[in-house]
């Protein structure tokens, strides 16, 4: 009987090596031995310190995806013809999106909501076709999100459909980008898009 009762013990390590790779979770151990998923597997907030991103705004993200703090060294070179500050990556491909979102901020300086996305959305396109704005109220702070579409480069391909929404805060200007910068968006990461324009808010957290 105990040789038998090896043998399960053997066998048994190969088998939650197996189910770990099958699942395709990402875990850590901590110094006291336990494990836990580094991927957020419910709702959760960025915009404060500890979130992942400190913003001006506080917004939630859906399940599976992660907020990452970006600077200008670790920023896509994409990013320096911009001149908003990129701060954030949403990134979704624990969700099974191979996308990114992407998150900018920059002082008022003087500027309408408006007057800064078309500013923007003039910077991250390089072939823009045509664009749309429209105001809307995230709680008590004005806001406005723009459509837009780029025609095909040289190399062809299809027209690309993008969009992104402002939001003016008390410390700042803080736009939320979903394609754009040469890549369309994936009709996909829309609910993730709009729970994040439905969310936000003013403060931290």
């Amino acid at each position: 009987m105990a040789r038998t009762t090896r043998r399960i013990a053997r066998g048994a390590a190969p088998l939650v090596l197996l189910t770990a790779v099958l699942t395709g979770c990402t875990t850590t151990t901590t110094t006291g031995g336990e494990k836990r998923s580094e991927v957020p597997d419910e709702p959760s907030s960025v915009g404060a310190r500890d979130s992942g991103c400190a913003l001006p705004v506080s917004f939630d993200l859906e399940a599976g995806w992660q907020a990452r703090a970006t600077d200008a060294a670790s920023a896509p070179v994409d990013s320096q013809r911009v001149a908003f500050s990129l701060v954030c990556e949403l990134d979704g491909s624990a969700a099974g999106h191979a996308g990114r979102m992407r998150v900018w901020t920059a002082p008022v300086a003087g500027r309408t909501p408006e007057q800064a996305l078309r500013g923007f959305v003039g910077e991250v396109t390089l072939r823009l076709k045509q664009e749309s704005y429209a105001p809307f109220r995230a709680g008590a702070l004005a806001a406005v999100e723009a459509r837009f579409s780029e025609s095909p480069g040289p190399a062809g391909g299809g027209e690309t459909a993008a969009r992104a929404f402002v939001v003016g805060a008390a410390d700042g200007l803080v736009i939320v980008q979903l394609g754009g910068l040469g890549g369309g968006e994936d009709p996909r990461m829309l609910p993730a898009y709009e729970q994040i324009k439905k969310s936000v808010r003013a403060g931290k957290g």
